[in-house]
């Protein structure tokens, strides 16, 4: 494992001498009161590299993308500390902005250097590419603020060749709008692409995903080097877009033949007809559950979580690690989720095991259903949380079964003409997560949604390529 090291730290030297020093990293916004917010810009740096500005400008732009403010700040305090976990120097930095903008419409702020790391393979010249990192808002008269989603859980760099890889941003949104996440090239500039970019070389029983219901990206790469992406996010409210976030960040494939840490008992979690890992659980009901952590070859591991559910409030659940030794811990996830928290979209929660080198993320969703509500002849649904809406082909409906039925969709166009259909066949009582991929022209479509050969409901969903 030395020798693998020290050949990619050389490899590194090498091909980025007084080559640029940018990985990568997000920018968010956050609703302050009235008219005011909070710019935030994290950014990523290698210690090979040259060393990182001191001063970050940040651009502001109206909804006609004229400039109407521009902005020169200073690092934050605890900005160039190293990241833990990595073999070799990794920074990270912090610069934030307080603006205030001139009234409703939608804002776009953006932060972008020169220039892209020299060892990127996925990119055509990225010693020619920028690094740019935006955002865009809508503002709205109160009380109706809306601030951008953020992610939850930081990024991740190094991970071996030929082995299947895990990793979850996590978004999320406190204001509840509707998220839809996506792979996207990354950005040299405001509206206009890296040119070349190709989705990172992979094998072909692992190719580099994104799950559109989770937000997990899998991946088996197949070839050493640097590889750069982008995490797209676009917000929604009431079916219209307010707004976006990115994550732009590298990741670097070493010629290691260690496998990363994994949770040895992970099948507790039931899978759903996706393969999506699950839990059901009951308002006022408390749960907690043990998992162990284990590193294959004996490396110390360590073992955090991130969510919704963990997140500061008045009942948040707990994360409790336990070490047995350093090479595997238990950890104890704890929430009694009350009838506030009750809901029919399902809580993401990512477990990440890590060692000195290589991380495995695991996405668990948490279903917590109201105890008061009795039991139902047929099926349970909440028509209005098909999501995203609009969508761009991938759809969502969170569904309460009070006994197994066989659950049938139908999508009808304006017209009244049947565009396709969804056998699902026959689920188990409990809630689920129906998601279909509807491949058709832009436009609005009815989705019609039966179970046993009933109709339970019609939904409108705007198809928006």
């Amino acid at each position: 494992m030395k020798t693998s090291l020290l050949l990619l730290v050389s490899l590194a030297i090498s091909t980025q001498m007084l080559a640029t020093h940018l990985m990568g990293g997000e920018m968010t916004v956050e609703h302050i009161n009235n008219n005011n917010y909070i710019i935030h810009l994290t950014a990523y740096r290698d210690t090979i590299g040259i060393p990182f500005a001191t001063t970050a400008n940040f651009k502001i732009f109206d909804s006609n993308m004229s400039l109407i403010q521009s902005d020169t700040v200073v690092q934050d305090p605890g900005s160039g500390n190293l990241m833990a976990g990595y073999p070799y120097g990794v920074e990270v930095y912090f610069f934030h902005d307080t603006i205030s903008v001139p009234g409703n419409g939608t804002y776009t702020v953006e932060w972008l250097n020169c220039c892209r790391n020299a060892a990127i393979q996925n990119l055509n010249a990225p010693l020619n590419e920028n690094m740019s990192l935006s955002t865009s808002f809508t503002h709205f008269s109160g009380p109706n603020y809306s601030s951008t989603p953020v992610f939850l859980a930081p990024p991740v760099t190094y991970l071996p060749i030929n082995q299947p890889w895990q990793y979850n941003s996590l978004p999320f949104d406190v204001d509840g709008d509707s998220l839809s996440w996506t792979i996207d090239t990354p950005l040299t500039d405001i509206g206009l692409y890296a040119t070349g970019w190709n989705t990172p070389s992979a094998n072909q029983s692992g190719p580099f995903s994104l799950d559109p219901i989770t937000g997990q990206i899998d991946w088996t790469p197949d070839m050493l080097g640097n590889f750069v992406a982008s995490i797209l996010v676009e917000e929604f409210r009431s079916g219209n877009k307010i707004g976006e976030i990115r994550r732009d960040y590298q990741m670097i494939v070493i010629p290691d033949t260690t496998k990363c840490p994994r949770i040895s008992n992970f099948n507790i979690f039931p899978k759903d007809n996706n393969g999506h890992a699950y839990m059901n659980l009951s308002a006022n009901t408390p749960v907690s559950i043990i998992m162990i952590a284990e590193d294959p070859e004996g490396e110390q591991v360590y073992f955090s979580a991130f969510g919704e559910p963990l997140l500061p409030s008045q009942n948040p659940a707990t994360f409790t690690v336990n070490p047995y030794n350093i090479t595997d811990i238990s950890a104890t996830f704890s929430w009694t989720p009350d009838i506030s928290q009750s809901r029919a979209n399902p809580y993401l929660v990512v477990f990440r095991t890590q060692d000195s080198k290589f991380s495995f993320d695991e996405t668990v969703m948490f279903y917590v259903g109201n105890t008061t509500t009795g039991t139902a002849e047929h099926s349970y649904f909440e028509s209005e949380n098909i999501y995203p809406n609009p969508t761009t082909g991938y759809t969502h409906l969170p569904v309460t079964l009070y006994k197994p039925a066989k659950v049938d969709i139908a999508i009808y166009n304006t017209l009244g003409e049947l565009v396709t259909e969804f056998d699902l066949g026959r689920l188990d009582s409990g809630e689920h997560l129906v998601n279909f991929n509807l491949k058709a022209e832009n436009g609005i479509y009815f989705v019609m949604i039966s179970t046993d050969g009933i109709l339970q409901t019609t939904q409108k969903v705007t198809l928006n390529k």
